[in-house]
C-alpha cells in the first residue's frame, strides 16, 4: 500500500535557503512528487527537519519511498528497498511530501548532513545522471 496525504486542510510555507546551493540545478524529477513513508524515520527518532539531498529508497514490498534516516545531522543508508533518487528539497518530517531527484547537480559540501561523504561513492554509482560536484 502505498503513502498518500491529503492536500486540502494545511499550507505551510517554510524556507529552507540551502536547498538552491545544495541542489544548483533540477533536471528532472519524479513526476508528481510522492509521499514518504515515515515509519522507519519515527521509529529511529530521525531529525525533524529531512534535508535536501539525502537518499530516497523505494520499498517494492510496500510500494513507498523511504528517505535515509538523518540523525542528529548524521545521515544512515536505508538497509529496505533500492535506490530511488535523490530528495531535491528540504522538508519538514511531519509533512513528508518529496520531490525526488533523477537528474540533475548535488552540491555534497552543501547537503546539511555531517557525514555525507560516508555515503557519496555510493550515490555516485548509483545516479550516474547526477552530478556531484562541490562549489
Amino acid at each position: 500500500m502505498s503513502t498518500y496525504r491529503d492536500y486540502t486542510k494545511e499550507y505551510d510555507a517554510t524556507d529552507f535557503g540551502n536547498d538552491t546551493i545544495a541542489i544548483p540545478l533540477v533536471l528532472e524529477t519524479k513526476r508528481g512528487g510522492c509521499t514518504l513513508n515515515m515509519e522507519a524515520w519515527n521509529a529511529a527518532g530521525g531529525d525533524a527537519v529531512i534535508p535536501a539531498g539525502i537518499p530516497i529508497y523505494f520499498d517494492s514490498a510496500t510500494n513507498s519511498y523511504l528517505p535515509a534516516i538523518v540523525k542528529d545531522k548524521s545521515v544512515t543508508a536505508s538497509t529496505t528497498g533500492v535506490l530511488e533518487g535523490i530528495l531535491a528539497a528540504t522538508i519538514l518530517a511531519s509533512k513528508p511530501d518529496a520531490s525526488i531527484l533523477y537528474r540533475g547537480v548535488v552540491n555534497p559540501k552543501a547537503v546539511d548532513v555531517v557525514n555525507y561523504a560516508s555515503i557519496l561513492a555510493g550515490l555516485k554509482t548509483a545516479f550516474p545522471l547526477i552530478n556531484f560536484k562541490e562549489d
